[in-house]
């Protein structure tokens, strides 16, 4: 057979096996990206090993086999969909949108691979030219790289412009930004952090909800921005905590965010009603940016901020007298639970908290945090079947792991993972990475000596609401 066609049937195959759903259904928009990204990929790949190839003497007959590939391969997904779906409690997919998935995903493989002809084309034009024969005028076979003439004579320094521009214009994309000495001030709280310290309960809405009296919840939030380091935003957690006398409450929980600065509201929401409102949380933020964009670039922040609040409160607290000491319970989800488990030595932990609740833990915090639920029964762990967050590691690139729950395939599971991951937030309360009444059983686990199981319904009725709307950038 002729091996001219292999590259149009691998984008095609590679497109259908990317839109498989492994544990999640997909939104259009993530699956037609994901496709379009893994058959351009696959294109590439193969044009560049069968590229010496010759042309196929059937084209028509090689173009109906890859439409044949497609549209049995969107068959395949759609099917696969729907039993995904069933098992999220949520609708069924369209046949019609898994249609319009596929269109969508080869028009973007075209037009990506279209768009690295040109740039390809372009490249060899700027970089290359045909140098002239002194004597015959004529041009000869040898390649002569321009960037070698980049130091001589005007016209070569006006070439030069555009391509010193290139790498000149990556780097400073990279630079970190430094605000002018009189730059005018700005709200260092940050977006999540206002959020949050918004969206409190008072005395009033907790009485309502448990029907009983009720203490106002005091909530401290630091941004990333308004200290130097992880040292001076500790300290002025515990400051604002002491000005609002938040060591006297009978509970105090030390939240770790999610990359963007994020504190989840139904978590913070149920502790403050099975307690009667009788907590203080407090939050430091450690980054702006999305979890995904944290894990790549690495949890250090997070872990030197986590650390540092944790110690922090526990020198705070053991300051006081041991009958006016609050309980230390934490709260840690996503990349903030793996920065954690990541940061505090071993051992550690145990001491510097009461108890804890871990929500959404990803992969590789999952053996660490089994040890520590074994030297403490406090601390409780929340994880969804079908969380990709919780599922997912780099590691499903080269060998099978044990919190993934699907067949494995080298390479294909990591990228199916990597999709599943952007429509985490895109499911039901319940599914995925979207944790909302269950974090009320979970503190229960937490504090079964100080949280009142009689308040759990009216606990469920506040949170749900809570995880209602637009999915954080988390």
């Amino acid at each position: 057979m002729n091996p001219r066609p292999w590259p149009r049937l691998a984008a095609a195959l590679a497109g259908v096996a990317a839109a498989w759903p492994a544990l999640l259904p997909h939104p259009v928009a993530v699956q037609a990206v994901s496709s379009a990204l893994a058959g351009v990929l696959a294109l590439a790949v193969t044009a560049l090993v069968v590229r010496r190839a010759p042309r196929p003497a059937h084209c028509t007959r090689h173009a109906v086999g890859t439409l044949a590939v497609l549209l049995g391969g969107t068959a395949l997904v759609w099917w696969r969909g729907v039993q995904v779906a069933h098992d999220a409690s949520m609708a069924a997919p369209n046949p019609l949108t898994t249609l319009l998935v596929t269109a969508l995903a080869v028009a973007g493989c075209l037009a990506l691979a279209g768009l690295g002809v040109l740039v390809g084309r372009g490249a060899r034009r700027l970089l290359t030219h045909p140098r002239r024969d002194a004597t015959s005028g004529s041009p000869s076979d040898l390649r002569v790289n321009r960037w070698a003439h980049l130091g001589t004579g005007r016209g070569a320094r006006r070439r030069a412009v555009p391509l010193l521009l290139v790498p000149g214009l990556a780097l400073a994309s990279c630079a970190p930004v430094v605000p002018r000495a009189d730059a005018p001030a700005r709200s260092t709280t940050g977006v999540e952090g206002r959020r949050w310290l918004g969206r409190g309960l008072d005395a009033q809405q907790v009485a309502a909800a448990t029907g009983r009296p009720a203490t106002a919840p005091a909530r401290v939030y630091v941004g990333e921005h308004e200290a130097p380091d992880a040292t001076s935003r500790a300290a002025l957690a515990v400051a604002r905590l002491q000005a609002v006398h938040a060591l006297d409450r009978s509970v105090l929980v030390v939240a770790v965010p999610t990359g963007s600065g994020w504190v989840d509201p139904a978590a913070t929401a149920a502790s403050e009603v099975l307690h009667d409102g009788d907590v203080a949380t407090v939050a430091v933020q450690y980054a702006a940016e999305p979890s995904w964009v944290g894990y790549l670039r690495g949890t250090g922040d997070a872990e030197g901020d986590a650390l540092a609040l944790l110690r922090a409160v526990r020198t705070a607290v053991d300051a006081r007298p041991v009958q006016r000491r609050p309980r230390v319970l934490l709260f840690a989800e996503s990349l903030g639970a793996l920065a954690t488990l990541r940061a505090t030595p071993r051992g550690e932990l145990d001491r510097l908290t009461d108890g804890g609740l871990w929500v959404g833990v990803p992969s590789d915090g999952r053996a660490r945090l089994a040890e520590l639920q074994r030297l403490d029964r406090a601390q409780v762990s929340l994880r969804h079947a079908d969380d990709p967050v919780a599922a997912w590691s780099p590691a499903l690139a080269v060998r099978p792991t044990r919190d993934w729950p699907q067949p494995w395939v080298p390479g294909l599971s990591a990228w199916q993972g990597l999709t599943d991951l952007m429509s985490a937030w895109w499911t039901p309360d319940g599914v995925g990475h979207r944790y909302t009444t269950e974090l009320v059983d979970g503190w229960l686990r937490v504090t079964p000596a100080t949280a009142d199981p009689t308040s759990a319904p009216a606990a469920r009725a506040v949170v749900a609401p809570l995880g209602e709307g637009v999915p954080p950038s988390a």
